[in-house]
C-alpha cells in the first residue's frame, strides 16, 4: 500500500524537474542567441527598448525635479569628456566583458561626439565578477592607460569592447601598446594591481547607488532604469539642456 501512495508524488516530482530543465534551458538558448546576435553585429539593441514618450517625459521631469546629487556620483579621477560645469551630466557604470555594454557603447560614442562641449560624461566600472571572470582586471588594466592620459583611455575602452572576445592579461596588454602609451610605467601599474582598490571603490559605489547590473547609465545623480535607445536617450538630453537654458533667463 505505501508504494501506492508514493506514485503521484514521484509524478509531481518529475513534472517539477521537468519543468526546471525547460526553464533553464529557455534561458541558456536565449542568452546565447543574444551572444551570437551581438557578436555578429545583428542584435537589435533597441528592440529591447520599451520606451514610450511618456517614458521620457516621466525620466526628464525625475532628473530635473531630483537634489542635485551628482556630486555623489561624479568622480574627479575617472575618465571624462566634456565640461565640468555642465548643467548635463552623464555617467556609466559599465564592465567591458559585458554583451550589453558592448552593444550600448556605440551609443554612448554617439553621445559624446554629439554633446561634447555641452554634456558631461563619465565612465566608472562594475565588473560582474560572479559572472564574468576576466571584468576586473580589464578594468584595472584601463584605469593603468587612464593614467597616461583621458584620450588613451578611451581609445582603450573602444579596443576592449571591439575585442571582448578576449581579455586576457596577455591581450590587456597587446591592446595598450596598441593604443601608443609607454608600456613600462603600463605593466609596472598591471602586475602590481594598482588600481584593484580603484575599480572595487566604483564597483561599491555603484552598488550603493541601486545599480544592479550594466550598463547602468546616472543622468544627473538620477539612476536611468532599464534599456534606452540613443534616439530617447537625445530627447532626454535636449529636454535638459533645453530647460536649463530656460533657467538662465
Amino acid at each position: 500500500m505505501a508504494s501506492w501512495y508514493l506514485k503521484p508524488k514521484i509524478i509531481v516530482l518529475w513534472i517539477a524537474v521537468f519543468v526546471v530543465v525547460v526553464g533553464i534551458t529557455w534561458f541558456g538558448v536565449t542568452v546565447f542567441l543574444f551572444s551570437q546576435q551581438i557578436k555578429s553585429g545583428t542584435f537589435d539593441y533597441s528592440a529591447l527598448s520599451t520606451d514610450k514618450q511618456s517614458k521620457i517625459a516621466g525620466i526628464t521631469d525625475s532628473v530635473s525635479k531630483a537634489s542635485r546629487n551628482t556630486q555623489l556620483v561624479v568622480t574627479l579621477d575617472d575618465p571624462s569628456v566634456g565640461p565640468r560645469n555642465s548643467p548635463v551630466t552623464v555617467v556609466e557604470f559599465g564592465d567591458f566583458e559585458c554583451p550589453f555594454c558592448q552593444a550600448f557603447y556605440p551609443t554612448m560614442k554617439s553621445l559624446m561626439a554629439r554633446y561634447q562641449n555641452r554634456v558631461f560624461f563619465q565612465y566608472r566600472d562594475l565588473p560582474l565578477t560572479s559572472i564574468h571572470d576576466y571584468a576586473q582586471k580589464a578594468a584595472e588594466a584601463a584605469e593603468c592607460v587612464h593614467e597616461q592620459g583621458n584620450d588613451f583611455f578611451w581609445r582603450y575602452h573602444d579596443i576592449l569592447y571591439e575585442n571582448q572576445q578576449d581579455l586576457t592579461d596577455e591581450a590587456l596588454k597587446k591592446y595598450a601598446r596598441q593604443t601608443g602609451i609607454d608600456m613600462i610605467p603600463f605593466i609596472d601599474c598591471f602586475e602590481s594591481g594598482t588600481y584593484t582598490e580603484e575599480v572595487t571603490t566604483d564597483r561599491n559605489d555603484a552598488l550603493s547607488f541601486g545599480a544592479t547590473g550594466t550598463p547602468t547609465l546616472f543622468i544627473n545623480g538620477v539612476r536611468v532604469t532599464g534599456v534606452i535607445s540613443e534616439s530617447k536617450l537625445i530627447q532626454v538630453i535636449d529636454q535638459l539642456l533645453e530647460q536649463a537654458e530656460d533657467n538662465v533667463y
